[in-house]
């Protein structure tokens, strides 16, 4: 029983307001007060904690009193009151005091006692757990998520939030009985209700929790954050955005109706996240890289304002910000002039603080940008790693049992990216090659394809020489998980095994080898699809980073032969809608409620897939019911996709059926055996590289496949960076000219396979528009007919240059003066006119001058039949044969005034006279006159 002194004390300490006098009030406490005394006096201190700070003199008395009220549980634990317990671990996490004794009393007090803590005194014990990090009461929070869990309804906005974030911060100590999706679910029901500091909190802890969020739930609030954007502060905006792209991942699809239109929660918080990045700090902008590179966000303002505002604090930056940023700025492709210099030289200052994880998306970031210049962080990252590895070594050596503080997946990342930057340390590839060895067996696919490109491009560079330990254990880890590739990691990891110099029979047989992968699909009947597969071929134009670097989808062979990743996420994905109008992707590039309804189940639908390779998303759509054609244009894929379609019948019998297609040439309806369009089109990975040819092909034929109430369902890796620098690459310009044609829609991440969420896999569905422009197809052409052609236009383009034959020049003058001599002596007899001495011309002069005076009038003549005919054939040779241009006779102004007065006079008699018949000569002499001058 408490005391009156004790009573009266405690009355006091809840009356007070003043922090010295609670201050003078501690030292009564600790003289002759009790538990309850102790709890109100650190409480109503903690609660004044914002307007005054403790000095040492007061630190110390606060640290006294927190172990005497530590005393006091210990002596009666049960006798505790679940407040005070609550209280006393709040204010301490509040007033930052040392936690470890009354953490471990509480934890003591509360022991059996959790389910009769209120929901406000679970959150305050909770929160304060989180705030002081202290994770090892493993006990307590087993007792505190069941109770928790039970009281979700009863939580406050602000309790339910706490908790949450709670929750959330002690993430790698929450206990595996925690309902992730009630949590979910409570946030979800109450996120209107929440004020935006606590909706933040909510949103950040889901997030950490990785918890299954409704996508209605990530709508909502960005439609919050849109309302009223100034009333979040940028902290609440950053663990918004970044909580947003966690829950991304592991969003699924409530079957709620709800009256809001669906929105892109990133295209929202984007927008605000561009607008204000300038007042973020280094945390905030850490955070927001962070996410728009886990999003892949291709939005060039948002990258251009976060690398704008991150440069310019880069010199406030810590070891994991520099970490991030690196990272984000090489996944987003951003190549800030700046940013990236000044990350380099902090790396370089912040050096002892790097870790294995910094070290490692460093050295990537920098390796995937092309940023090998940094001589001086190339040097700093080689001595961290060697400082690493000589502390892991150590760590394990005390520590015996105890896993690596390095994973595989780091050992990786730094190989790939000393080979990628060309760094030539002996020491360091010595150092990462033991590790390697040692620990092969933990290495995963992709793992053992990056060291394998690793170590073959350092030989090529000469900065290594073949190690055969190394390929030993590299093609033993292959040989125990060739079933685990997919088919990019194993072409990649074949290509840098065979540059390397590396030999195994046993692994050469398994490559040839047709093998058989089998794959689960709960919701379909009969659930599982095995498929016959073979290695794929190799790129003949392989280089670099092995298909990351392949210029062109001709110089890959034999790829469809191989199970791509993407045929999985779209079949996967398939498998889990009753039809393609139940997904709301689909029914938003549909825009036809009808339509969508009418696709709502996959029975009696009509499906195409293009470039099937093994035909998985087919025999999906089979065995839910739909009648599916798996098309190809490879014979030799067409021979497994023939096996795998009669090893998969539905469980009625029937099969898809197989079909030869090549992209662009008409005729696509009639070899699918079609009338009409289909009702679903698909595609998985069909679209790689930059050939513009074969995408225009593609796209002639997916055009002509598609109907007005076609949807078309396509699913493809991004294998390049949203600003990819090389001419015409990239994934997203093909997106581009479907956009030209299609209305286009991209299934959200949530709703695809939780393990590939993050594996940059994305599922477009598209309805054609109405009116676009037009694609030419090619008709189909036989192969020897096509050669033929080929040959023929390589005939006509070789033109035969016939040299043209010149005279001799006398010979031609003389010819060309007895052909005129000739012909005037058939005429009429013409003085010929030849330049002669001075003497000539001047009687050549008063001769024509004499000629221009006598005008002669030239009456018609009939001609008879034969002699026409002849004057015909003798006009014609005239007209072939030379002009011989004679210079102008000068006369004086008298002289010409005269003749044309006399040229009028003449053309007006001729114009009046009457036709009559005149002798044949008189009219031939006349006509040879008139023509002789025309010549002059």
């Amino acid at each position: 029983m408490a005391t009156p002194d004790q009573l009266s004390l405690n009355q006091s300490l809840s009356r007070d307001r003043s922090w010295p006098s609670l201050i003078r009030s501690a030292a009564d406490v600790l003289s002759f007060g009790n538990l309850v005394n102790a709890a109100t006096c650190l409480h109503r201190l903690a609660c004044l904690s914002d307007e005054g700070s403790a000095d040492d003199q007061e630190r110390a008395t606060l640290i006294e009193l927190t172990d005497y009220a530590a005393d006091c549980i210990e002596r009666a634990p049960h006798r505790a009151q679940p407040r005070n317990l609550s209280n006393l671990l709040w204010a301490c996490a509040r007033l930052q005091l040392p936690s470890a004794n009354l953490a471990r009393a509480v934890a003591r007090g509360a022991e059996d006692r959790v389910q009769y803590f209120k929901p406000q005194e679970l959150s305050n014990i909770l929160w304060a757990l989180a705030k002081l990090q202290e994770s090892a009461h493993v006990e307590l929070l087993e007792e505190l998520s069941v109770a928790a869990t039970l009281a979700l309804g009863d939580f406050s906005p602000q309790g339910l939030a706490n908790t949450t974030w709670a929750f959330g911060t002690l993430h790698a100590a929450a206990p595996e009985s925690l309902d992730k999706h009630s949590f979910s679910s409570a946030v979800h029901n109450r996120c209107n209700e929440m004020k935006p500091q606590e909706l933040s909190n909510a949103i950040w802890g889901l997030g950490k929790l990785a918890a299954p969020a409704p996508q209605e739930l990530l709508e909502e609030t960005a439609r919050l954050v849109d309302a009223s954007p100034k009333s979040f502060s940028a902290q609440n905006l950053a663990n918004i955005f970044w909580g947003v792209v966690k829950l991304s991942e592991t969003a699924t699809s409530s079957s709620s109706s709800s009256s809001a239109p669906p929105v892109n929660p990133y295209s929202i918080l984007q927008t605000h996240i561009t607008h204000r990045c300038g007042k973020f700090n280094p945390h905030e902008l850490s955070m927001s890289l962070w996410g728009a590179a886990s999003a892949g966000l291709p939005d060039p303002k948002l990258h251009a304002a976060l690398a704008q505002a991150a440069a310019s604090l880069v010199p406030e930056f810590g070891a994991q910000h520099l970490s991030n940023v690196a990272w984000a700025c090489a996944r987003l492709g951003i190549k800030h002039s700046g940013l990236m210099g000044a990350v380099a030289s902090r790396a370089v200052e912040e050096e002892p603080q790097l870790g294995v994880i910094d070290v490692s998306n460093l050295l990537w970031g920098f390796a995937r940008l092309d940023g090998g210049g940094e001589a001086d962080l190339l040097e700093c990252l080689s001595r961290c790693c060697l400082r690493i590895f000589a502390e892991d070594k150590e760590f394990l050596k005390t520590n015996p049992g105890a896993s690596s503080l390095i994973l595989p997946q780091h050992l990786a990342n730094i190989l790939w990216a000393v080979a990628k930057l060309g760094l030539k340390d002996k020491e360091l590839a010595k150092g990462l090659r033991k590790i390697i060895v040692k620990r092969a067996a933990e290495l995963g696919p992709r793992d053992v394809a990056n060291i394998t490109w690793a170590h073959a491009t350092m030989i090529s560079a000469q900065a290594d020489r073949p190690r055969a330990d190394l390929m030993e254990v590299l093609a033993t880890q292959a040989k125990t998980m060739m079933g685990d590739f997919n088919a990019q990691e194993l072409l990649k990891f074949m290509s840098a095994f065979a540059r390397a110099g590396g030999a195994d029979a046993e692994l050469d047989k398994m490559l040839s080898e047709r093998r058989n992968l089998t794959y689960s699909f709960p919701n379909t009947p009969a659930a599982q699809i095995n498929l016959a597969c073979k290695a794929p071929g190799r790129s003949q134009k392989m280089d670099g980073e092995g298909l990351d670097a392949t210029d062109d989808l001709d110089g890959l062979k034999g790829t469809g032969v191989a199970a791509w990743e993407a045929t999985y996420v779209l079949s996967e994905w398939m498998s889990r809608l009753s039809g393609p109008g139940a997904s709301p992707a689909v029914t938003q590039a549909l825009n036809d409620k009808n339509l969508a309804y009418k696709l709502k189940h996959w029975g009696n639908l009509k499906a195409v897939e293009l470039g099937a390779g093994l035909g998985l998303p087919s025999l999906v759509a089979n065995r839910l019911g739909c009648a599916s054609t798996a098309t190809d244009g490879d014979p030799k894929v067409l021979e497994l996709l023939e096996v795998n379609a009669e090893e998969n019948r539905a469980p009625g019998g029937g099969r898809a059926r197989v079909e030869s297609l090549l992209w662009g040439t008409a005729g696509a309806l009639k070899t699918c055996g079609l009338s009409a369009p289909p009702d679903v089109l698909l595609a998985a990975d069909v679209v790689y590289g930059s050939s513009k040819t074969v995408w225009g092909k593609l796209l002639a034929t997916m055009l002509e496949l598609s109907g007005p109430d076609t949807v078309v369902l396509q699913a493809n890796m991004q294998r390049y960076h949203s600003t990819e620098v090389k001419e015409g690459g990239g994934e997203a310009r093909f997106l581009e000219m479907l956009k030209e044609h299609f209305d286009v829609v991209q299934v959200p991440a949530g709703d695809l396979h939780p393990d590939y969420r993050k594996s940059n896999c994305l599922i477009w569905a598209m309805r054609r528009k109405e009116g676009g422009a037009p694609v030419l197809v090619e008709a189909p052409v036989d192969k020897r007919e096509k050669k033929e052609k080929k040959e023929k236009r390589k005939k006509e383009k070789e033109v035969v240059v016939v040299e043209p034959v010149v005279e001799a020049p006398a010979m031609a003058k003389k010819e060309k003066k007895e052909k005129k001599r000739k012909k005037e002596k058939e005429a009429v007899e013409v003085e010929p006119v030849v330049e002669a001495p001075a003497k000539a011309k001047k009687e050549k002069k008063e001769k024509k001058h004499k000629k221009e005076k006598e005008v002669v009038v030239v009456e018609p003549v009939v001609e008879a039949p034969a002699k026409a005919k002849k004057e015909k054939k003798r006009k014609k040779e005239k007209e072939t044969e030379p002009i011989v241009v004679v210079a102008p006779v000068e006369e004086t102004k008298e002289e010409r005034k005269k003749r044309r007065k006399e040229e009028k006079r003449a053309k007006r008699e001729l114009e009046t006279t009457p036709p009559a018949e005149k002798p044949a000569k008189k009219a031939k002499k006349a006509k040879r006159d008139n023509e002789l001058e025309c010549e002059i």
